[in-house]
């Protein structure tokens, strides 16, 4: 694997209320600490929708589909909702394999992810 695939970086933005949390490159154990206290910060900030962007996802290991299905529950647990989108084939299929297809919504765009969520710019989890 060249050093390129292996690299990481991550970018999150909020767009109507929805943060939106790019995932670029190897998605990996040694980057899911970072990606957890991130997930903390804007939790703690009361952040409770989020999308995240597999398109610039190139690799993802044991450790960072647990990073999901645990980013997942936490949300969940402070009544927010969670998607994800542009999940390509490869990690379509292995979500299917693994029945985690049933678990997380998926969509093929950011607006129409967006607009499953409805009007939550000011609206507050239960």
């Amino acid at each position: 694997m060249s050093s390129e695939n292996s690299k990481f970086d991550q970018e999150s933005r909020v767009e109507d209320g929805i943060v939106i949390w790019e995932v670029n490159g190897a998605l990996r154990q040694d980057n899911i600490g970072d990606l957890k206290k991130k997930l903390g910060k804007l939790l703690h900030e009361g952040h409770h929708y989020f999308i995240f962007d597999f398109e610039g996802l190139n690799a993802l290991d044991s450790q960072g589909i647990g990073f999901f299905i645990s980013a997942l529950r936490e949300i969940r647990t402070r009544n927010g909702r969670m998607v994800l989108i542009r999940v390509d084939a490869k990690f379509a299929a292995l979500f299917e394999l693994t029945l985690l297809n049933r678990v997380f919504e998926m969509f093929t765009d950011l607006e129409t992810a967006k607009k499953s969520f409805g009007p939550v710019k000011d609206k507050e989890p239960v």
